[in-house]
């Protein structure tokens, strides 16, 4: 039961954060140095700034979400709670397109409770994932060969099936970018 990363887009997010706190500390050091107080006015509050909301983000919320899959269903790591969603509650699954500028981010979700209309369904788990709702009732990630792989492995054989048919059709679609999103 290897813990695999719900998406790798956001971790990207939280190392930005990261640096910024890093330059603001390493720019702060320089100004002192050099005696350039007058950029301390700015560099020191991004640096305050950055770091405690770096640690919020990293370590409480969605960036540093993670998930498992296992024969009984998906459990789903965020922050320090666990989500479990047993495949015996799941009555919704589908592969859904994320706009992500240049190509598409497609997430593959499991529902206990149907999602919005068909219209909304990306904006829903879009949001869902943004602000972490539903958790208990919506488990998610991004697609990607090995976590495929290992959902394939444990799902049930009639989702299997499914998932299976409308990854080979998206696959084929895919862009450069799109494929670079989901190694």
């Amino acid at each position: 039961m290897k813990k695999r990363l719900i998406t790798k887009v956001f971790f990207f997010a939280d190392l930005f954060c990261f640096s910024l706190f890093a330059f603001g500390i390493f720019m702060t050091a320089v100004a002192i140095q050099n005696g350039w107080l007058d950029v301390l006015v700015f560099l020191v509050p991004v640096s305050v700034i950055s770091f405690p909301l770096f640690l919020y983000e990293f370590f409480l919320k969605f960036p540093s979400g993670r998930f498992s899959v296992t024969k009984e269903g998906i459990t789903m790591y965020i922050g320090f709670k666990r989500y479990d969603h047993p495949w015996n509650r799941v009555t919704e699954f589908d592969i859904l397109p994320i706009s992500a500028g240049d190509g598409d981010l497609y997430f593959i979700y499991f529902a206990g409770r149907p999602l919005p209309s068909a219209r909304t369904k990306k904006e829903a788990l879009l949001k869902y994932c943004a602000r972490g709702e539903r958790l208990n009732d919506v488990a998610y990630f991004q697609y990607n060969k090995k976590s495929f792989a290992s959902l394939m492995a444990c799902v049930p054989p009639e989702i299997g099936e499914v998932l299976q048919v409308k990854i080979d059709e998206i696959i084929p679609r895919m862009t450069w970018i799109e494929r670079l999103y989901h190694t």
